[in-house]
């Protein structure tokens, strides 16, 4: 706790999209608040998971210089760009187009896009975590914001290993979020908890929308717009800390619709706010 409590970062000159609270009626400790005046190297990595320049599946890599405070908000930019990765091609990372150059196959990227997280810096267990953002509009982008846990887990970890705050898809008509939680559990196979929330308007396009998790022992629920609109209950919810990631991705996923011509677009972060409840 007291190194929750040293992380803590308060910062009050810019007028944020919304002053919050918890949605729940209980007794709360604010212990980080992250108004992206800057990018902390003290809290967050300008990369993706484990220091990663590509995802596992995707068209993009992730480029630094992508990641712009602006007016005390973090956009993460996708634009078109150009990037030859041959060790993870010779992983077998992904279905890409290649090219042939001195006898070797090369995996080509074709787009670049913005990511942070604060992997071995900054972590937290239980609580409420909330963001604000604004999504991007060209279609076959895909934007998300998740956790890991901080330790490494094993293939018979039975343990949730990730969980997915939210996954928007912009060809989802910015009218439909994705919530979910994944674990290998006692097989080899990945296991999921998804649910898709439809809205009955438009609220990603030209304004913040506001996501949290509610997380505490054996149960996750998710909020939008300070509404429930899923929950699970189960002995698999992740019981150790885990770090933050926000990412901007490109295909994978999203590959039903396309518009990559009307590149750049950015996934837009208003702040971070976690708190613990007051026993």
């Amino acid at each position: 706790m007291a190194c929750l409590l040293f992380l803590l970062i308060f910062s009050f000159n810019h007028v944020k999209a919304y002053d919050t609270s918890p949605p729940l009626a209980k007794k709360w400790r604010l212990i980080y608040n992250e108004e992206f005046n800057e990018i902390s190297q003290k809290i967050w990595n300008q990369s993706y998971i484990n220091g990663r320049k590509t995802p596992i599946k995707g068209l993009n890599f992730f480029n630094p210089l992508n990641n712009q405070v602006k007016h005390g908000r973090l956009h993460l930019i996708t634009k078109a760009d150009s990037y030859i990765n041959k060790r993870q091609y010779q992983q077998g990372f992904g279905i890409l187009q290649t090219r042939k150059k001195e006898n070797r196959l090369e995996k080509f990227y074709r787009y670049s896009s913005g990511a942070i997280n604060s992997q071995n810096k900054f972590h937290f267990k239980y609580g409420y975590i909330e963001t604000a953002v604004k999504l991007p509009s060209v279609e076959g982008l895909n934007s998300a914001f998740w956790l890991m846990p901080e330790k490494s887990f094993k293939k018979s970890d039975s343990k949730i290993m990730e969980i997915d705050i939210f996954e928007q898809l912009s060809e989802w008509s910015h009218k439909k979020f994705s919530f979910s939680a994944h674990y290998l559990g006692k097989s080899k196979y990945l296991k999921s908890f998804n649910k898709k929330y439809k809205t009955k308007e438009n609220l990603t396009r030209d304004k913040f929308v506001k996501i949290g998790l509610y997380w505490k022992k054996d149960y996750l629920a998710w909020y939008l717009n300070g509404d429930k609109v899923c929950e699970l209950k189960s002995k698999e919810v992740m019981d150790i800390p885990a770090y933050i990631i926000f990412s901007g991705h490109v295909g994978g996923w999203a590959k039903t619709s396309k518009d990559y011509k009307n590149l750049p677009d950015s996934y837009v972060i208003d702040y971070l706010r976690i708190w613990q409840e007051i026993e």
